[in-house]
């Protein structure tokens, strides 16, 4: 496979990839979830596709897309998830900055509410939020 189909592929892969891989150890353990778990929840999903966005993304940032991605896992740690992988980066600079953007877009809209829910995730998600204005800033 080669060209759009390929990308595209790829991408569907990565965002499957994160939200299989994102189990909570919790859960694997039979600990019982918190009250506000579904809220959290949606917050999680939200990180997930954040970070499968950037996994597809082109690496060509400064090493500003890694250290989001890094930041989101350390987030999603936190809030009793997990989040794990690293695309191929093969993508055209535009449709890469506009993952990136989307990205960020995705961050910005949960940032608040993960912060109000868990000080820790939220301070990962401001400065994940960060390295992305860099990264954008970078091209």
């Amino acid at each position: 496979m080669r060209g759009p189909i390929r990308r595209a592929y790829i991408l569907v892969a990565a965002m499957v990839l994160a939200l299989t891989c994102g189990t909570s150890q919790a859960a694997k353990s039979g600990a019982q979830k918190p009250a506000n778990s579904n809220a959290a929840s949606a917050e999680v999903q939200t990180l997930r596709q954040a970070y499968s966005l950037l996994s597809a993304a082109d690496h060509d940032y400064q090493g500003h897309r890694a250290r989001a991605m890094r930041l989101i896992e350390m987030a999603c740690r936190v809030l009793g998830s997990s989040v794990k992988g690293d695309g191929t980066g093969d993508e055209p600079q535009s449709q890469s900055d506009s993952q990136v953007q989307q990205a960020l877009s995705l961050l910005k809209g949960v940032e608040s509410t993960v912060a109000s829910s868990n000080a820790r995730a939220g301070k990962h998600l401001s400065r994940a939020i960060q390295e992305l204005n860099a990264a954008l800033s970078v091209n």
